[in-house]
C-alpha cells in the first residue's frame, strides 16, 4: 500500500485487477454482485463507470475492454442460469462496445506492442461466437438439448451481422489443425450456428486430434451417433468431480458434461455421480438448484 505507481503498472493495479478478481469470483462459483462474496462484481462495475466518465490513454481502453469483457461473461452466465434471453442481450453492449477500436486495442497494442498472446483478436471473436451460441440455446432451450436437432431457424443471419466474423471463421476453416482448442471450438460452434451438422466433418477433427474437453461439447453435437473418444472426454473431466473437495464453477460444468453423456447413454448415472461441492454458499446453492431440473442443465450451466 502507498502512492500509486505511474505508468502501466498503476493502471493494472487500478483497472485490470478489479478483472481478474471478479474473474476469480465467477471461477468460485459467485454468480452476482449481490452481498459480501459479490463485492468482486460490485468493484467492477465501479471501475468500469469510472472509466466511462473520463478521457482515457490507449492502455485504459484496452483495460476497459477486458473490464466489459469479464462483466458481460457475469451477465451471460445469469442470463444462462435464469434462461432470460433479455438479459444476454443487455450483456452485447458490453461484449461489442469497443468493436470499432479491437484492431487497434487488441492486435496493435495488446499483442504487437506489450506482447500479450492471449488477448488477441481471436480471442474476442471466441467471445462473440460464445455469445451468439447461448442466445441461440436460449432461444429455444429444449430444441439445443437434443443433439442433432441443430440451432433455432435466424443463428445463421445473426452471424451476418458482425463483420468480419465471417472472415474469421474461413480463416480457421483453412487450416482446422493449426488452430488451439478455444479456436477449434468456436469453429464448431460456428458451424452449429450456420446449420452445419456435418458428421464425417467431426469425425475428422476427433480422428486427428487429441480429444480435448475444451471442444468435445461441441463435437458432441454433430451426427447421429456420439463418437466414442468425445464421451470417454467428457467422463474424464466428470470423474475429478466424482468426490467431495473444494470446487468451483466447474462442478457445474461437470453436472452439464454428465448430462450429455446421459443423453447419449439413456440414464441419469453420470449427473448423480457428480458429488455436492465445498465452497462459497453461492457456488452450493447453484449446485443444489442445477441438478432439481436434470433436464434443463445443458442450457443452464455456465461456460
Amino acid at each position: 500500500r502507498g502512492d500509486l505507481p505511474k505508468g502501466l503498472l498503476g493502471d493494472h493495479l487500478l483497472y485490470e485487477h478489479p478483472s481478474h478478481a471478479s474473474m476469480l469470483a465467477l471461477d468460485l462459483g459467485v454468480l452476482d454482485a449481490h452481498g459480501e462474496e459479490g463485492r468482486p462484481h460490485a468493484e467492477l462495475d465501479d471501475v468500469i463507470e469510472d472509466l466511462d466518465r473520463r478521457w482515457c490513454t490507449r492502455h485504459q481502453a484496452l483495460l476497459r475492454l477486458f473490464a466489459r469483457n469479464t462483466r458481460w461473461r457475469r451477465t451471460s452466465y445469469l442470463a444462462r442460469w435464469n434462461l432470460d434471453p433479455a438479459l444476454l442481450a443487455a450483456s452485447e453492449s458490453d461484449l461489442l462496445r469497443e468493436r470499432d477500436r479491437w484492431d487497434e486495442l487488441l492486435s496493435m497494442h495488446a499483442t504487437g506492442s506489450l506482447g500479450m498472446g492471449n488477448s488477441g483478436l481471436s480471442r474476442q471473436w471466441n467471445y462473440v461466437l460464445e455469445h451468439l451460441a447461448t442466445e441461440a440455446a436460449l432461444e429455444d432451450p429444449e430444441r439445443f438439448v437434443h443433439r442433432d436437432a441443430g440451432p433455432p431457424p435466424g443463428s445463421r443471419d445473426r452471424l451476418d451481422e458482425l463483420p468480419g466474423l465471417l472472415d474469421e471463421i474461413r480463416n480457421r476453416e483453412s487450416d482446422p489443425d493449426s488452430l488451439s482448442s478455444f479456436d477449434l471450438r468456436g469453429l464448431l460452434q460456428a458451424r452449429w450456428l450456420r446449420g452445419e451438422i456435418d458428421a464425417e466433418a467431426a469425425a475428422n477433427i476427433v480422428r486427428g486430434r487429441v480429444p480435448d474437453v475444451r471442444w468435445a461439447e461441441w463435437a458432441w453435437r454433430f451426427g447421429s451417433e456420439v463418437d466414442p473418444s468425445v464421451v470417454k472426454t467428457l467422463a474424464r473431466y466428470v470423474v475429478e468431480h466424482q468426490q467431495r473437495s473444494p470446487g468451483g464453477v466447474g462442478r457445474l460444468i461437470a453436472l452439464r458434461r454428465a448430462a450429455m453423456i446421459d443423453l447419449s447413454e439413456g440414464d441419469a448415472r453420470w449427473t448423480e455421480s457428480v458429488v455436492r461441492p465445498e465452497g462459497p454458499g453461492t457456488l452450493v446453492t447453484a449446485f443444489d438448484d442445477l441438478r432439481s431440473d436434470p433436464s434443463k442443465i445443458i442450457p443452464r450451466a455456465p461456460y
